[in-house]
């Protein structure tokens, strides 16, 4: 069990220099004649005659005296004057009280005299002490000293008891029958080196506390407010003076309080005691406190004071599809309001409180967002964020007892390589040219992304895509031109010539967005509609001319085919094999040297097969 200081007894030490009292300090105040010189000044002298042997005194010549005399006793004769006075000036004397680190040295000076009606003590005292300046040295120095003694705080109140002193000297000396008057204390100090008007003070002290040992900071300004009383202490540092009584009010106030006690009241009752007891030391030497912060726990203190902190910008949370990771940024802004309630796990010395926040934020992102469906985090990532912010909050605010009004949490979206793949795709678009058997309806058509359909086929693909964002159009483009364009070229020649603009067109769509299904199942995307573009036979290449004549060819050949089969004329029906076949390696070759894809991607809709809608 740890016990508080107990105060000692203070045991001073005082030192008087070499008396330079006038050895003859009573030569106005007391003359010692003979019998037959009495000469006095009734109005403010006075003889006495002193039995040398008995020390009787006698205030005249009487006839006792007279047969005394005859008899053979000695007697001396003293005039006593009044009035007169002798001064003592400089008498030194240093106090030093080593327990508090303090020293006064003080000049003493005065006027002494002799008090009417007790001469004969005067007289008394002188015979006693044949050196009557060293006798009066050692009586005035006995005298402090006994009173130094009787007041253990001398040194620190000497400007309460400087008053009290100087009425015990008088008291004491009037015992003696001395009359002491014009008391003046003068103080050395060290002139060489003037008191700074403020001092600023960083500094920690190390205390032993009932269950631990703290660190407790603190910073100090204290302002002069009394020269005099610095100049009565011989402090040579009062910097280190200051720091050796905070270290010992200190470790007084908090020796026998638990950690978490001491946190609890440091606010609103030990930093208040210690700030007063502070105080009241460095006005002792000419000081006062101006200011003054003492922290039993720098981590405690930023925990009460406020905190800001950021987490996520560089973690990767895992979704409910495992494999498919997000990226978000958690700032937090809150403000511890008491300890009471708080886990002692989280309370002990030298360990942050907001440590152990951030822990507890980072674990409640990463469940929660475990639970969250990618495709929902992308889409709706408002939702995602209140859902979450209101989660964090609520934990918080039941296990460390934040402010709930000060309590602030921001949710920021981060991009991933996925998601950026995907802005890329968004930003971008797709081309693709689709023939079809008559040179006026070649379509060019135009498309975007527009959202991700399926995260788990979109991530699948990342590998092979990221950073490749043309790869990626082309192979859209791909299925695109295979469904639409093997659904156009079903479609009769003179049937497309005959079709309506609009209605081509609204077909064209219709087979864009038959499409959608597949970029879905093959890439994970929807894309948006597509704008579509009719490509004249002057907007082809000369490949794109040829082509279209051999497809011409082509069905004629192919009706001309049909015809000779009706007829059973199998000659003219070799020679029509032959020369639809020698179209087509034709218009293979044309193909296989200019290929009509260009960079893609949209929904796909329908047109009916056969033409018909």
């Amino acid at each position: 069990m740890s016990k508080k200081f107990t105060v000692r007894p203070k045991k001073f030490v005082m030192e008087s220099g070499q008396s330079n009292i006038d050895p003859n300090i009573f030569e106005k105040i007391i003359r010692t004649v003979s019998s037959n010189d009495i000469e006095i000044d009734e109005n403010y002298e006075r003889l006495i005659i002193v039995n040398d042997k008995t020390g009787e005194p006698f205030y005249q010549k009487n006839f006792t005296v007279k047969v005394g005399s005859f008899l053979g006793k000695k007697y001396s004769y003293h005039i006593i004057n009044f009035i007169e006075f002798s001064k003592v000036e400089n008498l030194l004397c240093e106090i030093s009280d080593p327990r508090e680190g303090t020293t006064i040295k003080l000049k003493l000076s005065f006027e002494l005299s002799c008090i009417k009606g007790k001469g004969i003590k005067v007289i008394q005292f002188l015979k006693k002490n044949k050196n009557a300046s060293e006798a009066i040295h050692k009586i005035i120095t006995s005298w402090i000293r006994n009173f130094i003694e009787a007041h253990p705080n001398f040194t620190n109140d000497f400007f309460r008891l400087e008053e009290e002193l100087r009425t015990t000297i008088i008291y004491q000396a009037e015992r003696k029958g001395f009359r002491i008057r014009g008391i003046s204390f003068a103080p050395i100090g060290n002139r060489n080196k003037g008191p700074l008007q403020h001092i600023t003070i960083v500094h920690a002290t190390k205390c032993q506390i009932f269950d631990d040992h703290i660190e407790v900071r603190n910073k100090i300004v204290v302002n002069l407010i009394n020269v005099r009383a610095y100049s009565w202490k011989n402090i040579d540092d009062p910097e280190t003076w200051i720091k050796q009584k905070a270290d010992a009010i200190i470790q007084n106030e908090l020796i026998d309080k638990s950690f978490k006690d001491i946190v609890d009241e440091f606010k609103s009752g030990y930093r208040r005691n210690i700030s007063s007891k502070l105080d009241e030391a460095v006005r002792e030497i000419g000081y006062s406190i101006q200011h003054i912060i003492s922290i039993p726990s720098e981590e405690i203190a930023d925990f009460l004071d406020g905190f800001v902190f950021n987490l996520g910008d560089q973690d990767t949370f895992e979704t409910s599809e495992a494999e498919i990771k997000i990226k978000l940024s958690v700032t937090i802004e809150g403000k511890g309001t008491k300890l009471n309630g708080i886990d002692k796990k989280y309370i002990k010395p030298r360990k942050s409180i907001i440590d152990d926040v951030q822990k507890m934020t980072l674990e409640i992102v990463r469940k929660e967002l475990r639970n969250v469906d990618p495709a929902k985090y992308y889409k709706e990532f408002n939702d995602v964020s209140n859902s979450l912010k209101a989660t964090i909050k609520k934990q918080l605010i039941y296990v460390f007892k934040l402010d709930q009004t000060d309590l602030k949490v921001s949710i920021s979206f981060l991009n991933t390589d996925l998601k950026e793949r995907f802005d890329k795709l968004y930003a971008e678009r797709g081309i693709v040219k689709i023939e079809s058997k008559t040179k006026n309806t070649h379509y060019e058509i135009k498309y975007g992304v527009q959202v991700v359909n399926d995260w788990h086929v979109f991530h699948k693909n990342h590998i092979k895509y990221f950073g490749k964002t043309i790869e990626e159009y082309k192979d859209i483009s791909d299925h695109i031109k295979n469904e639409i364009e093997l659904e156009v070229k079903r479609v009769a020649g003179f049937l497309i010539e005959a079709a309506e603009t609009r209605k081509l067109d609204y077909e064209i769509g219709l087979l864009f967005e038959n499409t959608q299904h597949i970029i879905t199942e093959e890439f994970g995307l929807q894309l948006k509609a597509p704008r579509l573009k009719r490509v004249s036979h002057s907007d082809l290449n000369d490949n794109d001319v040829y082509a279209m004549a051999f497809l011409e060819q082509r069905e004629q050949i192919k009706e001309e085919l049909k015809l000779a089969l009706m007829e059973d004329d199998d000659d003219l029906v070799d020679e029509l094999t032959k020369k639809l076949k020698k179209s087509s390696d034709r218009l293979k070759g044309i193909s296989n040297t200019d290929s009509k894809l260009i960079i893609t991607a949209s929904d796909t809709k329908k047109i009916g097969n056969n033409g018909e809608e």
